[in-house]
């Protein structure tokens, strides 16, 4: 009797060991689902469980070739479809390009890349949507204009403003850093300072202190100052 008694104890040792050992680790097609933040940049990437892929806003599919290769089918005008090596984690996720380089994000808590102060979040790539003026008056960007701006999680920022002319394109770029209490998001570009933007018969120069205005939705990064109050939309 106390052989079997011991018996039976190895044996259910050895099936609790299978359960945990089958179950404790997921694969990559299981461990990618969710939204990742680029570590050294603003890309935001989130991957459903039925092949869906989102980057920054835009749609596509994607595919495991196998499980140290990804393949992102995406058309538009930012992006075009592409075979990466890829690496995943519980937290860390790793594109690695064909040419060798590692593109790194981590998981986003909260199910956004964007770092937030409060109940307001700046950190992401922004497309410049609208704005408005003292005196009320609202006007959306023209199709010929085109202003992003990037706040990356480490107080970096990128801008790049286009404005296209039947001579060619005019294209600005800068990059700097930035601060951000919570209402107050101080920009200070060490390239291009005096970078602004044409906005009807007024044109705001982007460096300098700029009052966020909270937004009903994570959507939209609203800024202000006396001269006008900028609507941005994720880009």
């Amino acid at each position: 009797m106390k052989r079997q008694h011991g018996l039976v104890v190895v044996v259910a040792l050895l099936v609790l060991l299978a359960v945990t050992g089958c179950g404790g680790t997921q694969g990559p097609r299981e461990a990618i689902i969710g939204t990742w933040g680029q570590v050294d940049g603003g890309d935001t990437y989130t991957f459903t469980s039925d092949g869906a892929v989102s980057i920054n806003g835009e749609m596509g599919k994607y595919e495991f070739l196998d499980d140290t290769r990804l393949h992102i089918d995406i058309q538009s005008l930012h992006y075009s479809s592409y075979t990466w090596g890829v690496k995943v984690s519980n937290d860390l996720l790793q594109l690695i390009s064909q040419s060798g380089q590692i593109v790194e994000f981590k998981r986003a808590s909260d199910g956004s890349s964007s770092v937030q102060r409060g109940s307001i979040a700046v950190s992401g790539q922004w497309k410049l949507s609208s704005y408005t003026l003292p005196n009320g008056t609202n006007q959306l960007i023209p199709s010929w204009e085109d202003a992003f701006i990037t706040f990356t999680d480490n107080g970096k920022i990128q801008a790049h403003y286009e404005y296209r002319v039947t001579t060619g394109n005019v294209i600005r770029d800068a990059s700097g850093t930035y601060s951000f209490d919570g209402t107050k998001l101080s920009i200070n570009l060490e390239q291009e300072k005096d970078l602004s933007i044409q906005l009807g018969t007024i044109v705001p120069k982007l460096e300098g202190d700029w009052e966020v205005v909270p937004a009903e939705n994570s959507n939209t990064l609203t800024i202000k100052n006396n001269q006008v109050t900028l609507v941005f939309i994720p880009k």
